[in-house]
Parts: C-alpha cells; structure tokens; sequence
C-alpha cells in the first residue's frame, strides 16, 4: 500500500466537501462489500442445501 498525501489548503471549500464525499463513499461501499461476504456465507452455513455460487 503506498501514501497519498493531499494538501487540503489549496482546494476549495466545493472540492474539499467532493473529497470528503468521495472518501465516504468508498469507506461505505468497502463496509457494504464485507457485510455481504459476511451474509452470505452466514446463509450458506444456515442452509448447506444450497448449490455453490458461481462468480
């Protein structure tokens, strides 16, 4: 994993709230993306029945 380093002084006070949105996001979507996982394989093991899923 590398370092980025963003100087926020020197973006407006539009970008840096797109900034902020644009880091929510990905945090939310990685969190969704775990939780999924985390559910489906709790299904799978309520219900061992099921065919495997395919990608």
């Amino acid at each position: 994993m590398q370092r980025l380093l963003i100087d926020l002084e020197v973006l407006s006070p539009a970008e840096r709230r797109d900034l902020a949105n644009a880091l929510l996001r990905a945090a939310w979507s990685a969190a969704l993306e775990e939780t999924r996982i985390m559910l489906l394989d709790l299904f799978l093991d309520l219900d061992p029945e099921l065919p495997p899923c395919e990608p």
